[in-house]
């Protein structure tokens, strides 16, 4: 039986970069508060400050999460 390796196949020759990721998700969050902050004040826009909770939550433990991986890194790798 042959057995195909998922990352060869695929062509991904390495683990993604977890801290790259959550570095640019947490700037799309970021950029999306910017562009949303002066509909946000409107009455009529219920759904996106419903949003913009949401992801000001998401933004908080993603951020809490990119300072251990950084200190983890700087404290576990001298």
């Amino acid at each position: 039986m042959m057995y195909i390796n998922y990352e060869l196949h695929f062509g991904i020759g390495h683990a993604p970069n977890i801290g790259l990721l959550l570095t640019i998700t947490l700037l799309m969050i970021l950029v999306f508060f910017e562009l949303s902050q002066p509909l946000a004040n409107d009455v009529h826009f219920h759904a996106l400050q419903s949003l913009r909770t949401r992801f000001k939550n998401l933004a908080l433990i993603l951020l809490i999460i990119f300072a251990g991986m950084v200190f983890v890194r700087l404290y576990v790798h001298k």
